[in-house]
């Protein structure tokens, strides 16, 4: 990745829409901005205790 963000002329993209105006770089802090935030979900979703709906263990 670094080769190419440093000695390509073109990198070719397959997003539409906004991110295609985007450049390199700003693809490359949008893409670690969204998994750092997938890790903090995953992190989370472990140390918060899993309830199903409908299953309180009232009766």
């Amino acid at each position: 990745m670094i080769i190419t963000i440093n000695f390509s002329y073109y990198i070719p993209c397959s997003c539409g829409g906004l991110l295609s105006s985007l450049s390199w770089n700003e693809h490359i802090a949008f893409n670690i901005f969204f998994i750092v935030l997938i890790i903090l979900a995953l992190y989370l979703r472990e140390k918060t205790p899993s309830k199903l709906i409908g299953q309180s263990g009232e009766s």
